[in-house]
């Protein structure tokens, strides 16, 4: 049966995945549709990819359609019309502002701008449930924080895309370095969370934060060498801006792959039910399943998440709200000027997003 793929947001991570999906083997029997505001920019664009598609021989069914995420009614009742399978969430609320940019170089936790993360995701999921349909929403938007946000007030998502599934690749290259074999015969499971993505490429080191990590080279369990050591081979350079895009677009395609061929793909999945943080899993039509390893309980790996996102300066959250660590709310006051709530309500989250967009516009390092 046809699926229809809704593309929602069309910046650099959007226009990748499209190309992506566009010269997927078997696509072509399946419809592609883009939803953004700006749709004549964005039809140059989608112009471009099918023209370059059809010179590699594939001829995907690629559609246009004017979507506001802002307006919940409004994309309610396209959602209702067009009834797509899957949406694939890549859009940015506030564009330009580049958390990590402010994040590393002052050590603040990627979780404290959880608001700009929020207010269009939330709004997607409130038009998602207004509409009435069944589709799977993947989240690019920090899922490890936003999924266990959205779940809390009802509002789950399918999954999330990216962080871990970022990381794994390169200790996989690194341990395959190490031992001299293809990359192929080595496999990482790990359970972590944005954190440890992030520290382990810039500085080679989980900086105390909770993970597990499991190498294999063709069945058998690796431990030549320690993890910060294979941290240090893996701490390679790798492109910023929108190039950057490329990873979480790869991640979101592979997804979408798993769900319209009904591929069984092990993955590593942050926010899978919701839950905070990425696990091993696999992704197939019928949903999204845990592949845990036989030595860590589900609990466990649950627990390791939960303390995992405090790094990031998330304490807690639960209904439909996001509790933030002291040391966030501290920096953010000193560093930035701005007066951090102990606790935020999703649906407050749009008006703080401003008020962190003024106080990001004042800052001078």
């Amino acid at each position: 049966m046809d699926k229809k793929i809704l593309i929602a947001g069309f910046g650099s991570a959007g226009s990748f995945a499209l190309e992506y999906l566009a010269r997927t083997p078997g696509i072509e029997g399946h419809k592609i549709i883009v939803g953004t505001r700006s749709v004549d920019e964005a039809l140059a664009l989608i112009n471009t990819i099918k023209v370059s598609a059809a010179i590699m021989g594939f001829y995907p069914d690629i559609s246009l359609v004017k979507m506001d995420l802002g307006d919940v009614d409004r994309t309610a009742e396209t959602l209702a019309e067009m009834k797509p399978d899957i949406i694939a969430y890549t859009a940015r609320f506030i564009k330009g502002v580049k958390y990590g940019q402010y994040s590393y170089p002052n050590q603040i936790g990627y979780g404290a701008w959880i608001a700009l993360s929020l207010p269009l995701i939330y709004k997607l999921m409130l038009a998602v449930k207004k509409s009435g349909i069944e589709t799977k929403v993947i989240n690019s938007s920090f899922p490890d924080g936003v999924c266990p946000a959205l779940k809390s007030a009802g509002l789950a998502p399918f999954c999330g895309a990216g962080n871990l599934n970022h990381l794994v690749p390169r200790i996989q290259a690194a341990v395959a370095g190490y031992k001299k074999v293809p990359a192929d015969r080595v496999k990482v499971v790990m359970i972590g969370s944005h954190f440890l993505n992030t520290y382990v490429s810039r500085e080679a080191s989980a900086k105390g934060s909770p993970y597990y990590m499991r190498c294999t080279v063709d069945g058998e369990q690796f431990n030549e060498i320690g993890d910060e050591e294979i941290f240090k081979l893996s701490k390679i350079p790798t492109a910023s801006g929108p190039p950057r895009n490329m990873m979480i677009a790869s991640d979101m395609v592979k997804i979408i792959q798993a769900v319209v061929f009904d591929q069984n793909y092990f993955m590593h999945i942050p926010g899978p039910e919701g839950l905070a943080g990425a696990y091993p899993a696999k992704v197939s039509a019928a949903g999204v399943s845990l592949a845990l390893p036989e030595d860590i309980s589900r609990a466990r790996a649950e627990e390791i998440n939960r303390v995992s996102l405090s790094f990031d300066g998330i304490k807690d959250i639960g209904g439909g709200r996001i509790y933030f660590c002291g040391d966030i709310i501290d920096k953010m006051k000193k560093i930035f000027g701005l007066s951090y709530p102990e606790c935020i309500k999703l649906e407050d989250c749009e008006a703080f997003a401003y008020e962190i967009k003024e106080a990001l516009s004042r800052y001078r390092p």
